[in-house]
C-alpha cells in the first residue's frame, strides 16, 4: 500500500480527504495511541496542501483557440487551392502568390506545430499577407482576404492567451509549494500510516483493520488515475495527428 508521488495535486488532495474522513469514521482509532498522533499530523499537513491548492490559479486551456485557427488556416489553404486549378490566369496567379508564401513557412504542416511555434509563423505570414500586392492580389481570390482576416485573428487571441498563461512569480512560488506539501504529505503517508495499515490489514480486527481496507482501496484508485489520465493524454495526442492529417488530405 504506497500512495505515487506522481498523482495531480488534485488527487492526491482527494486522497488525503479520503484518509482522514475515514479515519474519523472509527471512534474506537482514537484508542490508537500511535494513530491517533500521526493522524493529527496527516490533518495539519492536508491543511496547508489544501491551502495551496486553492492559492495558485489554474491554468487556461489553449486547445479551443488552437482549433480556431487550424479551421480557418485550413479553408484558406483548400480555397487558394481551389483558386490555383482555375483556368482565368488572374486568378491563378494570385492564388499561386499566396499559397506560395503559405508554403514558404511550411505549407500545411504550420498547424501541426507547437503552438508558439505556429503563432511566430502565422505572424509572419500575417505580415506578407499585408503588403500593398497581397492586397491587390486578394481582389482576385473572393471570400480568401475574410479567411485571412479570421485566421489572423484567432491567432492573436491565441498569442494574447499565451501571455495570460505565463505564471507571474508569485504563481511559481505557488505551484511550487504545492508540490513540496504534496511530496511531504504523501511520503508522510507511505511511510508512517500506510505502511502500519498494511500491517494491521493481516494482523489486526476490528476497525483498525476496516480503516486499512478503506484506506487500501482509496490509494489503489488515486494511483490509478495516473493510467488513466496517460491513456487519455495519448488519445488525445492521436486524434489531434489524425485530425491534422484529414484537414491536409481535405485540403488536397
Amino acid at each position: 500500500m504506497r500512495a505515487s508521488q506522481n498523482l495531480k495535486n488534485t488527487v492526491a488532495a482527494t486522497l488525503c480527504d479520503e484518509i482522514v474522513e475515514h479515519y474519523a469514521s472509527h471512534a474506537s482509532l482514537a484508542e490508537n495511541a500511535y494513530l491517533k498522533e500521526r493522524m493529527g499530523v496527516v490533518s495539519e499537513k492536508k491543511d496547508l496542501f489544501l491551502a495551496s491548492i486553492k492559492s495558485a490559479k489554474p491554468k487556461t486551456t489553449r486547445e479551443s483557440e488552437d482549433k480556431s485557427r487550424a479551421f480557418y488556416f485550413q479553408n484558406l489553404y483548400a480555397s487558394l487551392k481551389g483558386y490555383s486549378s482555375l483556368l482565368i490566369e488572374s486568378k491563378k496567379e494570385a492564388a499561386a502568390y499566396f499559397l506560395e508564401i503559405i508554403n514558404r513557412h511550411g505549407g500545411k504542416k504550420v498547424t501541426s506545430l507547437p503552438y508558439d511555434e505556429e503563432t511566430s509563423t502565422l505572424l509572419s505570414i500575417e505580415k506578407e499577407f499585408s503588403s500593398e500586392e497581397a492586397k491587390a492580389k486578394f481582389k482576385e481570390v473572393e471570400g480568401c482576404e475574410e479567411l485571412a482576416e479570421k485566421l489572423f485573428a484567432a491567432n492573436h487571441a491565441m498569442k494574447s492567451l499565451s501571455i495570460k498563461n505565463e505564471k507571474s512569480t508569485a504563481e511559481q512560488k505557488a505551484e511550487l509549494s504545492s508540490t513540496n506539501l504534496k511530496k511531504e504529505v504523501l511520503t508522510y503517508l507511505n511511510e508512517q500510516i500506510f505502511s502500519y495499515l498494511a500491517w494491521a490489514k493481516n494482523s489486526e480486527g476490528g476497525d483498525l483493520a476496516i480503516f486499512a481496507n478503506e484506506a487500501e482501496i482509496a490509494v489503489n484508485k488515486a494511483n490509478a488515475s495516473i493510467s488513466k489520465r496517460q491513456k487519455k493524454s495519448a488519445s488525445a495526442q492521436t486524434a489531434k495527428v489524425q485530425d491534422t492529417q484529414k484537414s491536409e488530405n481535405a485540403a488536397d
